[in-house]
């Protein structure tokens, strides 16, 4: 007669069909074996405290009957898996987290074991994370003089401290969002704010972040085949209900000084069109939230982008843009920065003549369209913040999104953003597309997305559309539950930021002679590069002033530049060595300011390669002087109607090549290379590039 044994794992309970009781301990494994459908070895204990282990299988064991085991019908047993079995699509399943949790014993299995494989390589958690969970975030109170009637070394329930999530104090101080660190605190068990955070999770602990997932599990146990043949309750994603995120990883957008937004406006006022920036900084603790956090700015780079009167085309996704963005982020490292957020304005003059400008984002239209949530997501899902205290090694993301545009007055304001994880993870999982409604997003249709075109995501083609629903008060004052399908209010995936500039400026870089902007009008040049270190006294081996050559460096494009020549080393790594790399120097020059970086500006100097680059720009410079000059001044008459793409180093490339004589009475000539590089619009007479077939300004076809 059959017997039913019981094998609780990681993976969930198991019935194991045995013929009989003598039925050998070898057959027992193999059988065990096709139900963990699995080849790896694994380890068998009687009790649940993985402490009274089975005999290991070999030439001894081997022929033991289940009856000498003592194991009847109906007993369980416990499996102990390798921690690549423990865990699901790079994430423990919460039945692995119970099972972890039952085993609160000191046991064979580490109690590492809970966090993934892909959990270990993560790179650890910001230092300002730790700082944060040292403090305990309680507000204090003072003594109530109209309800506190104990003496001044007592406390009572109206004078003892808040917890940093307090909803009264919140609501009184009108904070809408509580800190991410304040939102953990409120999240952990009470063992572990008895413990404190400062130590860490407590051993064997369920950690109290998750990341969010709505896309259909592909390797379930369920015994069906994976979605679209199959699904069952365990694989199948929940109904989503969409509501105002509580917390923010990001509480304040603080720029260093006003002069870093007035580079920024710049380009609209000379051009007309908007313009789309990298925000550089760092995330520091803000006071004025309970144990929050601000981004400061201290630099905004532009990329490659395509500019018109009413949007910017980024190509995100490009292998260009990446490329273009690892390197600057490299840079900013070793200033000791990272990417804060992105930023990007939205400004059309309201025809006054008074510097007003139209008041387009308010609580009657929008404030992001569904476009720019869904470039926020993207952003956000590229850098992630880590977190020790999540069960996937990541939760959220600091990055903020800064809007340029007017205000109710007509002057210009700037709001700040984020996406909440739960529009983030929808952007993700390809649920959500644009409107051609700015202030909604539709949900998209199930389909297949094919995966040649995610290379770099998460395979979607077995994709499983959710039941989206989101709340909202109707004409009668009453909570109403509907539907998302087709499409929903961008207002449920918005966190609200507060913004501001300091009193007193504290910039990084202190340049009193910035050098050019990227991928603007007046392009960046070797010819440009070696005049600007010329002026700030680098431009040969022998330096004068070394304070004055090293102010002159502190200027984030300036190093962005020079370094993407490939002469100047860029490696990080050589921080403790003795041969430290030109980029880990000028970072350093940087951090300390001019006062304080003799040593660092020494060994600068003498670098081979660095010596190596003021020679290649010298001799550059030399042999293109007289092109140069009469380029540069065809540059300034004509840079304000230049578009982007246009490539003035292409220019200066095609005019010195067509007056290698010297001569400057062959102009007509250079003429006709620039006009062949554009043509006019017959509309607005503005310059465009040859290669499109549309005005940038006005829209209208080239041909029309």
């Amino acid at each position: 007669m059959g017997i039913i044994i019981r094998l609780r794992s990681p993976s969930g309970t198991l019935r194991i069909n045995v013929p009989n009781e003598d039925t050998s301990y070898s057959e027992f494994i193999n059988l065990i074996s096709l139900q963990l459908k699995s080849s790896d070895p694994f380890t068998l204990f009687f009790d649940q405290k993985l402490k009274n282990r089975l005999p290991d299988l070999d030439s001894d064991s081997q022929n033991i009957t289940i009856k000498e085991l003592n194991l009847k019908h109906g007993d369980m047993i416990f499996a102990q898996l390798p921690p690549s079995e423990s865990t699901v699509s790079g994430a423990p399943s919460s039945s692995s987290m119970v099972y972890d949790t039952i085993n609160k014993s000191s046991s064979a299995v580490d109690s590492k074991s809970q966090t993934s494989p892909t959990k270990k390589e993560l790179p650890s958690q910001p230092l300002l994370d730790f700082e944060l969970e040292k403090h305990s975030g309680s507000i204090s109170r003072g003594k109530d003089s109209d309800f506190c009637k104990h003496g001044s070394n007592a406390m009572c329930e109206y004078c003892m401290p808040l917890e940093p999530y307090d909803p009264a104090y919140l609501s009184e101080n009108k904070i809408k969002h509580i800190s991410f660190h304040s939102y953990l605190r409120k999240s952990i068990s009470n063992e572990q704010r008895e413990a404190g955070l400062s130590s860490g999770p407590l051993p064997n602990s369920v950690l109290p972040l998750e990341e969010l997932s709505f896309q259909a599990k592909k390797d379930c146990n369920g015994g069906h085949a994976p979605w679209p043949e199959g699904i069952c309750t365990k694989c199948q994603p929940s109904a989503i209900t969409l509501q105002q995120q509580e917390f923010r990883m990001t509480d304040h957008l603080e720029f260093a000084e006003a002069g870093i937004i007035e580079k920024l406006l710049t380009w609209w006022r000379e051009t007309g069109t908007q313009r789309f920036g990298l925000m550089y900084g760092t995330f520091e603790k803000y006071d004025i939230v309970p144990l929050g956090i601000e981004a400061v700015v201290q630099a905004i780079y532009e990329p490659v982008q395509t500019n018109m009167l009413d949007g910017i085309i980024v190509e995100i996704e490009s292998e260009a843009f990446l490329n273009e963005i690892k390197n600057v982020d490299t840079v900013a490292k070793a200033c000791g920065l990272e990417l804060v957020g992105i930023i990007f304005t939205d400004l059309t003059d309201d025809g006054t003549g008074q510097g007003k400008v139209e008041y387009k984002r308010h609580k009657d239209s929008y404030f992001l369209t569904g476009l720019e949530c869904r470039l926020a997501a993207k952003f956000q899902s590229m850098y992630p913040n880590y977190s020790r205290w999540s069960q996937d090694g990541t939760f959220g993301s600091r990055l903020v999104t800064a809007i340029v545009s007017g205000n109710e007055n007509s002057d210009i304001e700037i709001s700040a953003w984020q996406i909440s994880n739960t529009g983030v993870e929808l952007e993700n999982s390809n649920l959500v597309v644009s409107s051609s409604d700015p202030g909604f997003m539709m949900v998209r249709k199930p389909q297949s997305v094919s995966t040649e075109k995610n290379k770099n995501k998460r395979d979607l083609s077995l994709q499983y559309i959710p039941d989206i629903l989101y709340k909202y008060k109707n004409e009668y004052n009453v909570s109403v539950l509907k539907s998302a399908k087709p499409f929903f209010p961008i207002e449920y995936l918005l966190v609200s930021l507060t913004y501001g500039v300091p009193s007193n400026p504290r910039p990084m870089f202190k340049s009193k002679s910035p050098f050019f902007t990227e991928n603007r009008h007046l392009t960046q040049t070797p010819e440009s590069l070696q005049s600007h270190l010329s002026k700030i006294g680098l431009g040969s081996p022998e330096v004068t002033s070394y304070q004055s050559a090293a102010q002159g460096l502190s200027d984030f494009h300036l190093l962005v530049y020079m370094t993407s020549f490939g002469i100047l080393s860029t490696d990080l790594s050589t921080e403790n060595s003795d041969n430290k790399s030109d980029l880990y120097l000028l970072g350093k020059i940087v951090q300390n300011g001019p006062n304080q970086s003799e040593k660092y500006f020494n060994e600068l100097a003498e670098s081979s390669s660095w010596l190596s680059l003021i020679a290649v720009l010298n001799s550059s410079a030399g042999n293109n002087t007289s092109s140069k000059n009469y380029a540069n001044t065809n540059q300034q008459n004509s840079g304000l109607n230049q578009p982007h793409n246009v490539s003035r180093h292409t220019i200066d490339e095609s005019t010195s090549s067509s007056n290698s004589q010297g001569s400057f009475g062959e102009s007509h000539d250079m003429m006709d290379v620039e006009d062949s590089q554009i043509w006019s619009c017959r509309h607005c007479t503005y310059d465009n590039d040859i290669s499109t077939t549309w005005c940038a300004i006005c829209g209208l076809p080239k041909d029309d």
